[in-house]
């Protein structure tokens, strides 16, 4: 091209044909970083709110369970709770003063599943010796033992009879002159007994001694001598008798309760009554565990099995 005279060549570069294509590219690849990103903070979230809202829902289960386990305990089991935390202070401090005595005894004791049962202490009594045994007037003798003396009879006076009477047979008045006995039981004249004899085998002269010596070597059993076999049951014992929910609650773990047992012949708890309960269910749970037991029988003194009614202690230690 020509230029017009006295008009200066313009100096501008000259424009490129491409310019607009390329700056379509970099206006789509920024669009695209900004979806991307809003696509990434979205599927982040989701994949957090997934496990974030299974959470929620196991502590709600939970808690519901809780709440459903709680009202089940307080139903089923007749829980003793104080107004106040100064009253449950003053039950425990009675119930640890009641068991502080007896906790230095069984830290020696055997498990707590064994039951203690003392050994009865024979007691021996010496037998009466010969001075000392009383006289004997039981009307049924021992058959060693020989006819005594009758009684002396005594010296009656009688008026004058106008006619003779009959005085043959038992209708008989026995007399010996000068006594001042009064008699009594079996009589004769020649009798020397000062008080009354009603064994049957007395007679006249009698000694009131044994027959014979005899020739064995065995000693008579004597009424009163012998050893005493009485047995009873243990008064202070132990078992494995679980602890009451009570005291679970009130975290109590020693206890005493004193029970009257009635225990038969063949060794069991025929009745069981509590007499000294200290709370919290432990009157309940050991009773419940004494009538499930078997003790050894209770004896007489004779060694016989028997019926007994005794106080015991039943004690709870964890």
């Amino acid at each position: 091209s020509t230029t017009a005279p006295g008009h200066p060549r313009s100096l501008a570069p000259p424009r490129d044909p491409l310019a607009a294509v390329a700056r379509l590219g970099r206006r789509a690849s920024r669009d695209g970083i900004y979806v991307g990103f809003i696509i990434a903070i979205l599927s982040h979230f989701g994949a957090y709110a997934a496990p974030e809202y299974s959470m929620w829902q196991m502590s709600q289960v939970v808690g519901r369970m809780q709440r459903d386990l709680h009202g089940f305990f307080l139903q089923a089991y007749d829980v003793e709770m104080l107004e106040d935390e100064g009253q449950k202070e003053e039950a425990e401090e009675e119930v640890v003063d009641e068991t502080e005595d007896e906790a230095e005894d069984e830290a020696e004791d055997e498990p707590d599943e064994a039951v203690e049962t003392p050994t009865p202490t024979p007691t021996t009594t010496p037998p009466p010796t010969q001075d000392d045994e009383p006289e004997n007037d039981d009307p049924y003798p021992d058959e060693e033992e020989a006819a005594p003396d009758t009684a002396e009879a005594p010296d009656v006076m009688t008026a004058p009879d106008t006619a003779p009477v009959d005085l043959t047979g038992e209708n008989t008045f026995v007399t010996k002159p000068g006594s001042q006995s009064t008699g009594g039981g079996l009589t004769s004249k020649g009798g020397s007994s000062k008080t009354p004899v009603r064994n049957k085998n007395a007679r006249s002269g009698g000694k009131g001694r044994r027959s014979s010596k005899g020739s064995g070597t065995g000693k008579r059993k004597r009424s009163g001598g012998g050893r005493d076999l009485s047995r009873g049951i243990s008064g202070n014992f132990r078992g494995s008798c679980p602890f009451p929910p009570q005291a679970d609650l009130n975290k109590i773990d020693k206890a005493t309760v004193q029970l009257s047992l009635t225990v038969g012949p063949d060794g069991r708890v025929l009745n069981a009554t509590v007499v000294g309960d200290p709370g919290y269910g432990f009157g309940a749970a050991a009773r419940r565990c004494v009538m499930a037991q078997t003790f050894p029988p209770p004896l007489d003194s004779d060694g016989k099995p028997t019926t007994i009614t005794q106080v015991a202690s039943y004690h709870f230690n964890r």
